[in-house]
């Protein structure tokens, strides 16, 4: 049985052929193979991760090199089920390497996969990794691929669109760095403020082209208030209090569409000018708001882990989770976590948050 490795990935001068990375899990999990999939790229000259739709796109989106493919595929679903002729069943696809974490022990299911997986990837060195990807692993596995440098520029292809009119994309891409910038309140997607449209912008700033760099932020310090475990969130009176603490003008409160309805009910907006909240509802549309954010703020979340991949100021929050596995991986991260793992995020007063993200 294939066991995990337990370097680095190294190049293989002689190997043409891409390498396939399987996963499917969480949002944060997926972010921190980012490091890998990088080491693959750097290795075999492209790699096809091969995961969630959203998730691979997303990845192929900021890592050059990258392929996303679906893994709710026929082929791939197939590997699954016992093959009395798996040289016949399966298709072969060139592949150097291919890396596995579909599985969370050697079973009987993980070694009818490893077998087909041999049909369908003839030559391949196969490997079944039984973990969960964490910040550990990834430091293991991909020491020097851990962070990567933001492109200078960025052309319409590497920063695609959410779908919404032409005016507002327009006003997304041109928002300049004089202007105080903001979002209104509103029920669910992010607005322009009075005064700035994209009819006003000046043309050179409506260029693709013309794209301000990763590193020269000039959007809200986003706060993304919500997780997928309850345990990890915060009640809405101390996101409440968060905004009567923190002076900074421009901040942008962001929700799934589970915690849209509690804002809603609860009928909070923000007060001050130039704050808003947005519900985000795609990765496609989350990443559009980080990659000009200022700074970033959220709990041990998948968005978080983008943010901090994606350079920005990270505050990280953490609670019943160990930040020595699963802190995010990032140039400009910091991490407010208890002693030691905590039932839930009660022990974060608003006040030391607000500090916090003053310190951004």
């Amino acid at each position: 049985m294939s066991t995990p490795p337990e370097h680095a990935v190294s190049a293989d001068p002689g190997s043409h052929h891409p390498a396939y990375l399987f996963h499917r899990g969480a949002l944060g999990d997926s972010i921190l193979l980012w490091p890998l999939l990088r080491s693959l790229v750097a290795a075999h000259g492209r790699a096809a991760f091969v995961t969630d739709g959203s998730k691979g796109r997303l990845a192929a989106r900021f890592i050059p090199g990258v392929d996303p493919i679906d893994a709710e595929q026929p082929r791939f679903n197939a590997l699954f089920s016992s093959s009395p002729n798996p040289a016949r069943d399966f298709r072969p696809i060139e592949c150097s390497r291919l890396l596995c974490f579909l599985f969370g022990a050697d079973d009987e299911t993980a070694r009818t996969w490893e077998s087909n997986a041999h049909a369908m990837f003839p030559g391949a060195s196969i490997e079944l990794i039984h973990e969960r990807p964490d910040a550990l692993f990834a430091r293991r596995m991909a020491p020097d691929h851990l962070f990567h440098a933001a492109p200078t520029n960025n052309d319409a292809q590497s920063r695609p669109m959410p779908s919404s009119d032409a005016a507002e994309q327009r006003a997304i891409v041109a928002r300049p760095k004089t202007h105080p910038g903001g979002v209104a309140a509103g029920s669910g997607k992010s607005q322009q403020l009075p005064g700035w449209s994209g009819a006003d912008a000046p043309e050179s700033s409506l260029a693709p082209s013309s794209r301000v760099s990763f590193g020269d932020r000039y959007g809200p310090i986003i706060i993304h208030i919500g997780a997928g475990s309850h345990l990890k969130r915060w009640p809405l009176d101390a996101w409440r209090r968060i905004e009567q603490l923190v002076t900074t003008s421009e901040l942008l409160f962001i929700a799934g569409e589970a915690e849209a309805d509690a804002i809603a009910s609860c009928n909070w907006s923000p007060q001050k000018p130039q704050r808003g909240w947005a519900v985000i509802d795609s990765l496609d549309e989350l990443a559009s708001e980080l990659v000009d954010a200022r700074a970033f703020v959220g709990f041990d979340t998948g968005p978080t882990h983008l943010a901090a991949q994606l350079g920005l100021p990270t505050l990280a929050l953490f609670g019943p989770t160990d930040p020595a596995r699963w802190s995010p991986i990032g140039t400009l991260v910091r991490v407010l976590a208890p002693a030691r793992p905590t039932p839930d995020v009660s022990w974060l007063s608003p006040g030391v948050v607000a500090r916090a993200i003053a310190d951004l």
